[in-house]
Parts: C-alpha cells; sequence; structure tokens
C-alpha cells in the first residue's frame, strides 16, 4: 500500500510539473497551423523562425497553399473585381485559409 500511494504522490507531483512543459518541437502540427505558416512571407517565417524556409514539419500544408487555396484566393479576388470591391471586403484570405484547412484534414492530417 505504501508503494501505491508514493507512485501516485510521484506522478501527480510531475503532472503538477509539466503544466507549463512545452510541446515538443518535432510533433506534427494541425492543418491550421500548417497552413498558416505554408503561406508565411519570407519576412514573417524569418521573424517566427530564424529562416526565410518553411520548416520541414509544415512542408506537408504547402500543396494545399499552393493548390485549391490559391485556386479559392484567386476566385475571390475574381468575385471581388466583378462586386467592385476589396479582396479584404469579402475575407478572400480567410476563405483561402478555411479551403486549405479543410482539405489538409479531408487528406487525413
Amino acid at each position: 500500500m505504501r508503494h501505491q500511494v508514493s507512485i501516485l504522490g510521484l506522478l501527480c507531483f510531475v503532472s503538477v510539473l509539466c503544466v507549463g512543459c512545452s510541446v515538443s518541437k518535432d510533433k506534427k502540427p494541425g492543418c491550421d497551423e500548417a497552413c498558416t505558416v505554408a503561406n508565411m512571407s519570407f519576412n514573417e517565417l524569418q521573424e517566427r523562425f530564424g529562416s526565410n524556409e518553411i520548416p520541414k514539419r509544415f512542408d506537408f500544408a504547402t500543396q494545399y497553399v499552393e493548390g485549391v487555396s490559391y485556386d479559392e484566393f484567386k476566385r475571390c479576388i475574381n468575385e471581388a473585381v466583378k462586386k467592385k470591391t476589396t479582396a479584404e471586403a469579402l475575407g478572400c484570405s480567410t476563405r483561402a485559409h478555411t479551403v486549405c484547412v479543410s482539405q489538409c484534414e479531408n487528406d487525413g492530417h
């Protein structure tokens, strides 16, 4: 019984210590974050990661940013021109991001 109590105590202690633990940088990110990173400018990448290259763990989202996301953004821009409004007013960036995340998740990421 004494060992059970001490093991339980140790587990609780470790759990409390790890509340502030950071997530491993090797852990694969979700589609939302990956689509955001894969769509960053060189300056944004440099500021966040210290390099203007997309880190390997986010690479899987590049195909969605360059594919369905880009296509949706172009469609939205054309819609903005026809409606004589702006891409910002139509939320083109948000729409493109949503499509990126959706396709990424549909593909099982």
